[in-house]
């Protein structure tokens, strides 16, 4: 095994070692932490590098909850398809949908086999729900994680005049 020494700069040692902070890249060479490092000028960089920046940056805090409300029933039904479960169900289940309407807060959970179902379902419930309350669905909201963008469901949204509300994914 041949070992070299590596004369190098600071900054290329920040780089090279993941963008570890300079002072803990000196502490390295200092200590003799690492064998055959040696570090040619000691200047720290005069601005942070643009790796070191962006994984500093926060983003925006998604609320998590809302203050407003639906006025009425199904004047706002919140969706999402949850699945592929670990173990299927005893009819082959996988996964399943829910629909929570935001005024009442009724909840429908419905079994299903495949994601592809979800178009029968939604149009099921959206039909059960509007014959039972005698109100129409104004709005569906859902996280964007694909299951209600198919054409022919937001084909049969924009038929029935339901406003489809697309969240940020993976934020209930």
């Amino acid at each position: 095994m041949c070992l070299t020494s590596s004369c190098v700069s600071l900054d290329l040692w920040h780089h090279c070692l993941g963008h570890l902070h300079t002072n803990a890249v000196t502490c390295m060479a200092d200590e003799g932490l690492v064998t055959s490092m040696t570090i040619s000028d000691r200047e720290a960089p005069a601005s942070p590098c643009m790796p070191c920046l962006e994984g500093k940056q926060t983003r925006e805090v998604i609320c998590k909850v809302t203050t407003t409300h639906a006025e009425h029933v199904l004047g706002c039904v919140h969706t999402d398809v949850c699945g592929p479960l670990p173990t299927p169900s005893h009819h082959s289940h996988q996964y399943f949908v829910t629909f929570i309407d935001d005024s009442s807060h009724y909840a429908s959970i419905s079994p299903l086999r495949h994601k592809s179902e979800v178009g029968k379902l939604l149009k099921a419930f959206i039909s059960w729900a509007e014959l039972e309350t005698g109100q129409k669905v104004k709005a569906l909201r859902s996280d964007g994680g694909g299951e209600y963008m198919a054409n022919h469901i937001q084909q049969y949204l924009e038929e029935r005049g339901i406003k489809h509300e697309v969240t940020t994914a993976d934020t209930p």
